[in-house]
């Protein structure tokens, strides 16, 4: 019983960190899942800043990006959204035209077609705990 303990505990820390790295991938993805459900009407919008940034990291050279502001019209209101991640090669011009998807019964939430979140980047966090997972079992089973 000890040994099977001992083995449990060498393979309990990569769990952990799978079971946060997946269920991050997951909220993400059913957060975006959600966003495009619930936004069903459509309206022309335009960009309306670049939204160029520079990202400093600690050990790292800084990195340029991009995270424009889009704005957009319904019902004579004005409405402004950034997309949550920043876009490290994609520029948007100023007063280029964009698709804007809205949620009719809250216009703030919305998204542009063109400057949509990569599935990739969205399931990344998933796949990486699925790896660490497969690792932690791999440590169980030679233990």
């Amino acid at each position: 019983m000890g040994a099977l303990i001992d083995t449990l505990g060498d393979a309990i820390l990569p769990f952990w960190v799978a079971v946060i790295f997946a269920g991050v991938g997951v909220f993400s993805w059913w957060s975006d899942k959600r966003v495009k459900r619930l936004c069903t009407s459509v309206a022309g919008g335009v960009v309306e800043d670049e939204g160029y940034t520079v990202v400093k990291h600690k050990r790292e050279q800084p990195k340029e990006g991009y995270r424009p502001t889009f704005s957009y019209l319904v019902e004579g209101v004005k409405y402004t959204n950034q997309p949550k991640t920043m876009y490290e090669t994609r520029k948007f011009s100023m007063g280029q035209k964009v698709t804007v998807f809205y949620d009719p019964f809250k216009p703030s939430r919305s998204y542009a077609l063109e400057a949509q979140t990569p599935r990739l980047v969205i399931w990344m966090p998933a796949i990486f705990g699925g790896f660490v997972l497969l690792i932690g079992i791999i440590i169980y089973l030679v233990s």
